[in-house]
Order: C-alpha cells, then sequence, then structure tokens
C-alpha cells in the first residue's frame, strides 16, 4: 500500500506506509514503517540517511471491537 491508501487516511498516520494487517488473539495487528529516506540519529539527534529499521510494538486503545496493535519500524 502506498502511503495515500484509505488505511493510512483512516489511521492518520501521516508519512508511514501500512505493509500488512493481520489479526492475532483477537486483536488486529498493522505493520507500519516510515516513508522518510532521511531521519535522525537516536543517539546523537545528527541527521543521518536511513540504512535500518527497528521493530517496535505499540499497543492502542480499543477501537470497534478490537484492539489495534502497531509494530513499527523505524530507524
Amino acid at each position: 500500500m502506498n502511503n495515500n491508501s484509505s488505511a493510512m487516511v483512516m489511521l492518520g498516520l501521516e508519512g508511514m506506509a501500512v505493509l500488512a494487517v493481520s489479526e492475532h488473539d483477537g486483536e488486529l495487528e498493522y505493520a507500519i514503517e516510515t516513508t522518510a529516506a532521511i531521519g535522525w540519529c537516536p543517539v546523537c539527534g545528527a541527521i543521518a540517511r536511513l540504512h535500518d529499521r527497528r521493530p517496535t510494538w505499540v499497543r492502542d486503545l480499543p477501537a470497534g471491537w478490537t484492539i489495534p496493535g502497531f509494530v513499527h519500524t523505524f530507524f
């Protein structure tokens, strides 16, 4: 999916792309990643070219009948 998809609009995640959606133990899990090619170093804060993406699991509030969970991969 591209970052202009209806999923991105529904989730309100500007600058992100939805890679996949799956269900685990009654929870929806969205795999998303940043669309930026340039980011910042998490250690020193310097602007840098993105060369690695680490998965981070974020749990969100209930939406409808399910609890969405996001796997956000970023620099």
